[in-house]
């Protein structure tokens, strides 16, 4: 008894000093930031054409009262999104509890039950999206409840719902219902009619899932049961209702297209701006311009490209799509020129398989074992066995049987080991450089930690984790001499309103390899193309280097290269590890990388690109 009693005065203790201290840090916020019309922070591409904005996107206008909008879009959001909104504190109590409960019979965060002044709070003060553990998902709640309870106590409910329609993300690029109304609609929010004004409610709760271009069918499902929801509040008869169910769903989504393909290149750009450390305040304030690296007719092909590639060899395994990853950056300066994070025909897909996707690299890594072999003293025209292994024949205990695909003899010189990817000479140049240092280079190269790489020859094949965006920049070093290039950026230069430059993207290129022993290198990957396990790109004329790569059951299918000023990489796999059945890189991404080279702009002397 004695002890039940002093645990709920330790819980209570725990609440109340939690308490104390959101409602401090919360009184810290400056609440004029709430009322202030959005600024936004103009993203432009590497040829200074517009393709989204930062933090309150693309809204050109913001609406002063709600005066200026259609009172059925009010009186639908209100409806659809929070009908306690007249009657809470700022918290939706009903809405949090439901969340919870769905939260632990899913044992997931993904739900908040965030209300209309949660989410304008949300919007106002973390306005860039950011990846968070789930302490940090539980800290931002327990502030935005409080700051939720303060912007009540402060603003009148037409303010907060103001401030709320002047930054919500309808998708595609547009934020506010000025963005919205304009981008889908060409019409002013005053002017939308019924069902347009149901059709923008109706994307709020999913805006990739119910987007009217992506998913017109869905769109309309839900555009129909907001439409009957008025219905029921009277703002509609059934019969209106009815009538306006039966009018096909139509969009003048003029910006829409551009606005969506510039949308993972904006969020890639948010990233990187956290990434820089630049203040939360400064970022808050807007007005600045971002220049990217970004040339967006090619990415546009790239999407294009990629979409087509993968629906013609999807092998349609249930549940698990066939993904895919590219990236090209140039070489020099570590720019990215274009990005595909997925196959790019599923909603709902945020993952960014280039720099978040963890897979195993396979024969991909190749080229740097035989690099710093060739840096050891290792000749290339060395011969060597390249039969299996004999037990404990890399160490006592070391019990590994690698096998070739396409055995190329049982004695070969080194630089076949690298140009017909076999598995037991390299397992054998390996050992002769050591594990410990294979790892060092990997770790200095960026592509892995040298602690994570396994601590045993099966690295030497690629047992082993990376991403593709570290892949990519780790082969720069075979065009630049052992030189890699600047870390991968998406933004190349920030101005300020009066035109000063905020920030420029580094140019230091670190010697991280020998020289002599990368060209060496790059001979032997020029070979991989013309006939080795890649000699199906084999170009006539096109100085192109690189590399197959493909794991145990063609998992993980890879192909990375360059030409003399951009480097590529790209992957192709399901998310969740799924074999694919004749698969390999050279069959799954290889003819996409070809593709992608072949678009490849041409530099002229004063290194611009052009077509």
């Amino acid at each position: 008894m004695k002890a039940g009693f002093f645990c709920l005065l330790g819980v209570a203790a725990v609440i109340w000093i939690g308490h104390g201290h959101y409602q401090g840090v919360a009184a810290r916020e400056n609440l004029s930031d709430f009322t202030a019309l959005p600024q936004r922070i103009e993203v432009l591409d590497a040829n200074g054409r517009h393709i989204g904005s930062i933090r309150w996107g693309t809204t050109r206008k913001s609406i002063r009262s709600l005066k200026e909008v259609n009172p059925i879009l009010v009186t639908a959001l209100l409806r659809m999104e929070d009908r306690g909104f007249y009657d809470h504190n700022g918290v939706n109590w009903r809405g949090v509890g439901r969340a919870i409960k769905h939260d632990f019979k899913t044992f997931s965060l993904q739900q908040g039950g965030s209300g209309i002044t949660q989410q304008a709070v949300k919007m106002t003060w973390w306005g860039i999206p950011v990846d968070e553990s789930v302490w940090e998902k539980f800290d931002c709640k327990f502030l935005e409840w409080h700051l939720a309870s303060r912007v009540e106590r402060h603003f009148a409910k037409e303010q907060i719902l103001v401030a709320y329609l002047n930054r919500i993300d309808f998708g595609g690029g547009f934020h506010g219902i000025h963005a919205a109304a304009e981008g889908f609609f060409g019409k002013s929010p005053q002017d939308l009619s019924p069902e347009e004004a149901a059709t923008l409610v109706a994307i709020l709760n999913a805006p990739t899932t119910y987007s009217p271009i992506l998913n017109p069918e869905a769109c309309k499902k839900r555009r129909d049961l907001v439409l009957s929801e008025l219905a029921h509040t009277g703002a509609l008869s059934n019969a209106d209702a009815a009538r306006l169910s039966s009018i096909p769903l139509e969009s003048k989504h003029r910006e829409w297209a551009a606005a969506q393909r510039g949308a993972e290149e904006v969020r890639l750009a948010a990233r990187e701006l956290r990434e820089m450390g630049i203040p939360e305040e400064v970022l808050s304030h807007g007005g600045f311009t971002i220049q990217l690296t970004i040339d967006s007719e090619w990415d546009k092909r790239l999407a294009s490209a990629t979409r087509s590639h993968i629906r013609r060899i999807d092998p349609r395994i249930p549940n698990r799509p066939l993904q895919a990853a590219a990236l090209v950056v140039e070489t020099r300066t570590g720019a990215i020129k274009a990005i595909q994070t997925g196959r790019g025909d599923l909603p709902d897909d945020w993952l960014n398989r280039v720099f978040d996707g963890w897979r195993q690299v396979g024969s991909v890594v190749k080229p740097f074992i035989y690099e710093t072999a060739f840096e050891k003293g290792i000749s290339s025209s060395r011969i060597m066995r390249n039969d299996g292994l004999d037990p404990e024949e890399l160490g006592p205990g070391v019990f590994w049987f690698p096998r070739n695909a396409g055995h190329r003899g049982d004695h070969i010189p080194v630089r076949e080991g690298l140009i017909y990817s076999q598995n037991c000479i390299t397992a054998r140049v390996g050992h002769k450089v050591g594990v410990t240092k294979v790892a060092e280079r990997l770790e200095a190269l960026g592509m892995a930690d040298a602690d994570t790489v396994e601590q045993s020859p099966t690295s030497f094949i690629g047992t082993f984790s990376s991403s593709l965006a570290r892949i990519t920049r780790a082969f720069t070093i075979f065009r630049l001499d052992g030189r890699e290039c600047p870390p991968l950026h998406i933004i190349a230069q920030i101005e300020a309103e009066d035109g000063g430059l905020i920030y420029t993207a580094p140019t230091s290129t670190p010697i991280v390899a020998d020289p002599a022993a990368c060209r060496m290198t790059k001979q032997c990957l020029a070979e991989v193309i013309s006939h080795g396990t890649a000699k199906s790109a084999n170009q006539t004329g096109r100085d192109w280097i690189g590399k197959t790569g493909t794991t145990n059951g063609a998992r993980d299918n890879w192909f990375a290269g360059s030409d003399p000023e951009f480097t590529c990489g790209v992957w192709v796999g399901c998310d969740i590890p799924t074999t694919l059945n004749g698969a390999s890189g050279g069959k799954f991404a290889l003819p996409l990388w070809v593709e992608i080279m072949r678009q490849v702009p041409t530099v002229d002397k004063r290194n611009r690109l052009r077509r």
